[in-house]
This record gives C-alpha cells, structure tokens and sequence, in this order.
C-alpha cells in the first residue's frame, strides 16, 4: 500500500511540470511566418502621385505611455502634438502598449490627419491586472499613413534559438509590411520594424538583418519602390567602442552596403553623430534607421531631439524624398 502510493506521488510529480509545460505552450502566441495584419482607413484617403514628396517619421514609443491614466494621457498628447507640427505623410511606430491602445487614440486625437492605420503585435505578454492601465501589456508595431494603403501583412522574424523559453515569453520580432498605390504606378511598400534587443540577443539581431536583407532583395528584383523605417538597434562602427563587441556595426555594414539608408555610416559615425543619435538614455547611441530604394530621392532628414527627449528615450527619425516617376 506504502510503495503504490508512493509510486502515485512520484508520478504525480513527474506529471505536473510536464502539464503545466504543456499548457503554457499550448496557451503561448506563436504567430504564422506570413500573416494578414490589420489596415484599416476611415475615410478615402488619397493616392500617392509620382513624383510627390513623401515626408516619412519613424518613432520608437518605449516607456511614452505613463503608468497611470495621467501620464498616459499627458504621453499622447505631447506626442500628437509633434506629430501635428511635423506633419509626416507616414509614421512608423513601434513599442506601442497593446493595452493603452495607444495607436487608435492617436489617429482620433490627430482630428483626420492619419486616417489609414494599420498594425500588428510582436509581444504577447497576457493579461495584467493594474488598476490604472489594466489589459493585455503586449507591443505592437503601427503605421500611420495620409495615404491609401491597399493591404498589410506581418512577416515573422527569426527568435532565439532557446523556442520554448522564446515562444512563452519573449517578443516576437516582425515586419509590418504595407502596400500604398500610386496613382498610375504600382505601389510604394512600406515596412516598420523593431530587432531583438539586449547584448545577449546580437546573433538573433543578425539573422533578423538577413531575413529583412532577403525581403529587401526580393522588393528589389520585383522593381518595387520600398522603404524601411524602425528600430534596428544596430551601432554604427564609429558608436560601437562604447559598448561590448556584438557585430552590431559588421551587420549594418552589410546592409549599407546593399541600400542607402538615413543616417549614413559617415553620418552616424563621424564628428556629428550626435546630432544623428535617436536614444539618450545611457550613452546616446544611434539604433534607429531609414533605409530607402534607390528610386527614391532623399532630400532631408534629421532626428528631432530638442523637444522630444522628454516625452520618451527614442528620438524620432524624419527623412523626405522624392517619389520616382515624376515630369
């Protein structure tokens, strides 16, 4: 009787971690690799024209939101009203707080300025019970955009090679592609992206450059126009003294090698990269970037650091070009 009990124990314990590893497996978020994601628009925005300018911002929203509805509430104010001032045609958002819904309150308090907004979630972290800011506490990347977007899809980037720890608890790193006619002309696509972050991550942050790399390649023999904005979190080569060796500024290399992008190497490493640095939390550092086709013209661009370090550690990132095809 002793030993039969005892053998039902053992088993039971021998049992439980792998129930309790099933269930959280079968509960955790493991998106598809190639997904429709959301696009919606109000109104009937207008198209694109070829040969327009196109003013593009792209701004990481990490730790904006507040931790109370005060906070909140004064974070997107402060971050409509440079949005207001600036007046991008798109706005590349990311770290946005799944639950402030924080991009829907935005679109409404830009009075129809954006009214296409598509989005998708790269975080999944369930359901927090704060009484301030309860809901799901996931990340979501967002696209604001003047302009008509046909349709949206989300790419999954490659994890962590540690799947189960990654599929329970850790971002789930995308692209957010989006379609945007133009008038006469095909279409502009248009991707917003956040890399894996933290030193230990520098390998995922290289095989996420690859597969972005892929994309871009694929965009490029298909004559595409594209552009890609977001949080690479990628040292230039003249930034990575400051910090531990990861390859950071050898994978940028590789894709400034490919396509153009904002800042440049020169830019982001020279006597002046402070000027280009899109986070001052800690040392300021560059890890935000623009990287275009080259049938776009670029003809400005800056981070607007005077009046934003305030409102989060990111920086937004602001490029204009001129769209291909005009007289």
């Amino acid at each position: 009787m002793l030993r039969s009990r005892s053998l039902r124990l053992l088993s039971a314990l021998i049992l439980l971690p792998i129930l309790l590893l099933t269930v959280l497996l079968a509960a955790s978020w493991s998106p598809a690799a190639r997904e429709s994601a959301s696009a919606q628009c109000s109104t009937r925005p207008p198209l694109l024209r070829p040969g327009q300018t196109l003013k593009v911002m792209s701004w990481n929203l990490q730790q904006a939101a507040g931790h109370d509805t005060a906070e909140y509430t004064a974070s997107l104010e402060a971050i409509a009203s440079i949005l207001r001032d600036e007046q991008p045609d798109v706005v590349l958002l990311q770290a946005l707080r799944n639950n402030s819904n924080a991009d829907a309150q935005l679109q409404a308090r830009l009075a129809g300025l954006y009214p296409c907004l598509s989005q998708t979630l790269y975080s999944q972290s369930g359901y927090i019970a704060h009484p301030r800011l309860p809901g799901n506490a996931g990340l979501k990347l967002a696209i604001l955009s003047r302009f008509q977007i046909n349709r949206a899809e989300r790419l999954q980037l490659p994890a962590s090679g540690d799947e189960l720890r990654i599929r329970a608890f850790r971002p789930r790193s995308a692209l957010l592609v989006n379609y945007l006619p133009v008038r006469g002309q095909g279409e502009l696509v248009v991707v917003n992206t956040h890399f894996a972050e933290g030193n230990a991550a520098h390998e995922t942050r290289q095989q996420q450059a690859a597969a972005t790399d892929a994309l871009l390649q694929e965009l490029q023999r298909s004559g595409m126009t594209w552009l890609l904005g977001g949080t690479l979190n990628l040292l230039p080569p003249g930034q990575t003294h400051s910090f531990s060796p990861d390859g950071s500024g050898t994978t940028l290399q590789k894709l400034a090698r490919r396509y153009p992008l904002i800042p440049s190497l020169n830019q982001a490493s020279g006597t002046g990269q402070a000027s280009w640095h899109t986070r001052l939390e800690g040392t300021p550092r560059t890890l935000d970037y623009l990287l275009y086709s080259p049938r776009l013209t670029p003809f400005a661009s800056q981070v607007r650091q005077n009046d934003t370090s305030l409102i989060t550690p990111h920086l937004p990132l602001i490029g204009r070009f001129f769209l291909p095809g005009g007289e």
